[in-house]
């Protein structure tokens, strides 16, 4: 009995953990804070960085993404910068990528279109044209 206990507590631990798995902090912890168009946080768009994931907050609703796919080889195998690539929206389409970092640039974010956006391509939903349409992006505080 006791070892059926322990198995099931195992088995219904491990999704919550998965569920919550961070930023990897020893990559991303110089990108930390929040980000608004031109870093006014008076402004909307604003994006937030940390630990726990990403925070979006457009139009006076926010929304948590809590597991942006990391596009570690974006820039390159050979990459030894400091900009990140992250997808907020994963799964069979990822709308927008967001560029951590961007142009070596300590603070700065940019949002483009990705699988959505391009010049002959399908369009971006309203919410996330008004992300691309934020850009550039400055840090304004945490």
């Amino acid at each position: 009995m006791y070892r059926f206990a322990v198995l099931l507590g195992l088995a219904l631990a491990a999704p919550a953990a998965q569920a919550e798995d961070p930023l990897p902090a020893n990559s991303f912890a110089d990108s930390y804070g929040r980000y608004a168009p031109a870093g006014d946080c008076a402004r909307e768009p604003r994006i937030t960085v940390a630990v726990s994931g990403l925070e979006i907050s457009i139009g006076g609703t926010s929304e948590r993404i809590a597991r942006p796919e990391v596009a570690w080889s974006y820039f390159g195998p050979g990459y030894q910068g400091i900009a990140r690539a992250l997808f907020p929206y994963t799964g069979a389409e990822r709308p927008v990528i967001i560029l951590l970092n961007d142009g070596e640039v300590p603070g700065a974010l940019r949002i483009d279109p990705h699988d959505r956006g391009y010049q002959g391509g399908p369009p971006l939903s309203a919410r996330h044209q008004a992300l691309v349409d934020g850009s550039p992006y400055g840090r304004c505080g945490y």
